[in-house]
């Protein structure tokens, strides 16, 4: 897809990699609508990026990705905004594992909202033009075991992992003309990152461990560790991948990119059939370098 054709609908850019996933696709031309609970911040941001430019290209409509019903008007309106959209973010989250029952309703209940909602307004079938859903997951939902513990967020990361991965391998799914990803990013240097920094007893739930004061310590240190050693992605960085995965035509529905900073973002497949004995080895993790051009079947959005 050619950046300037960008219609898209994201959920959660108030701050962090959302704010600068729509940063980038009003510089390149493109056109987006930040959803999202927070309309103060929203506007500030959608009025700023306006600023710069003869017409429009940033809108904001208020919702809480949790409610199925509200949701589903604010995407229709959002629609109207852009004439068309072609794209949809599912990119609401938190992280705050004391507050373990929110992560699970917004992070996975917000983006299987937005995804079946989304599908619903830009599908082929329903009236729609095709186009691109991204569904942002983590490197959590796979790696971040025994590191800082969020057991609660990384459950939520999974389950968007799972539920994207089954969804399109439902029968005549590309009936849609719809292409779905998902980006699983490490750790990222936004504001809900720098409030764990500071507040490092939110990384865990209370009654989750025995000895408060040893996890305590052990998650802060972690986090340091990543803080004194640039393991960090900047947002933009981040965001750029993002961008990247809607416009690369070489990237194909049912697809994964994993970026883990500060190595080069790789592609891994969704879905693939395995036919190895147990104990074998799995073709699970076979990622190829984003950068590299590789001939795909698979509509581009």
């Amino acid at each position: 897809m050619e950046p300037k054709r960008i219609k898209a609908i994201l959920t959660g850019g108030c701050n962090g990699i959302g704010k600068a996933i729509c940063e980038v696709i009003v510089n390149n031309g493109g056109r987006v609508c930040i959803i999202d609970i927070n309309n103060e911040p929203a506007g500030e941001i959608t009025h700023k990026f306006n600023e710069k430019y003869d017409e429009p290209r940033a809108f904001f409509v208020e919702a809480d990705v949790r409610n199925y019903l509200k949701l589903e008007l604010a995407f229709k309106e959002a629609d109207k905004m852009l004439n068309c959209t072609n794209v949809i973010f599912n990119h609401a989250g938190i992280s705050r594992e004391d507050m373990y029952h929110e992560i699970i309703d917004v992070n996975l209940i917000g983006v299987i909202n937005g995804t079946y909602i989304g599908l619903d307004l830009i599908s082929k079938l329903k009236g729609g033009h095709g186009g691109v859903i991204i569904n942002t997951c983590s490197m959590a939902a796979l790696l971040f075991g025994g590191r800082v513990s969020y057991a609660a967020y990384s459950a939520s990361k999974a389950g968007i992992f799972a539920f994207t991965k089954n969804l399109i391998n439902l029968e005549d799914f590309n009936s849609h003309d719809v292409r779905i990803n998902l980006v699983c990013p490490g750790p990222v240097r936004t504001q809900q990152l720098e409030f764990a920094i500071e507040n490092p007893q939110t990384t865990f739930p209370v009654n989750a461990t025995g000895n408060y004061d040893k996890q305590l310590a052990k998650n802060k240190g972690l986090l340091e560790y990543f803080e004194n050693n640039n393991l960090f992605a900047p947002p933009e960085d981040v965001a750029n991948v993002f961008h990247r995965v809607v416009t690369d035509k070489h990237i194909r529905s049912g697809e994964a990119v994993m970026y883990n900073y500060p190595q080069k973002p790789q592609i891994v497949k969704l879905v693939s059939v395995v036919t190895r004995n147990l104990g074998d080895e799995c073709d699970f993790v076979e990622p190829i370098p984003l950068d590299t051009q590789v001939s795909r079947e698979g509509n581009d959005g």
